[in-house]
């Protein structure tokens, strides 16, 4: 959504009524999902979300337009999409830092974000 040329967002907080804002106005922390190893910023899993949206976007896109339902991988590739998003909080980010490594996103990168 837009209005006069900047883009305009939905909120939904508990104990009030929806409104229209601005991302630039909503809560946000730069460089969330980065972090620090041997001394050099590693933004592998900020690259791997940015993928992972660009797959969906265009998968979206191309349902919408050919008003088809998701079949085979696209449904893998929506789900972990969903997922992802679901998680995108600060408590989501604490329990990937404890319990996840790197190496499990490149996985689900390699079978998801491919051209199917």
């Amino acid at each position: 959504m837009k209005s006069n040329g900047k883009r305009l967002l939905w909120v939904y907080e508990k104990g009030h009524e929806p409104r229209c804002s601005v991302p630039e106005a909503e809560a946000y922390q730069k460089d969330f999902y980065s972090f620090d190893k041997n001394g050099t910023r590693n933004v592998d899993t900020e690259r791997w979300s940015a993928q992972l949206e660009k797959r969906i976007a265009q998968l979206i896109t191309e349902l919408v337009s050919s008003k088809r339902e998701p079949a085979g991988a696209e449904k893998t590739c929506l789900a972990v999409f969903m997922g992802t998003m679901y998680t995108r909080t600060p408590l989501g980010r604490q329990l990937g830092d404890e319990r996840f490594q790197t190496s499990h996103f490149a996985e689900a990168q390699e079978s998801c974000c491919r051209r199917h």
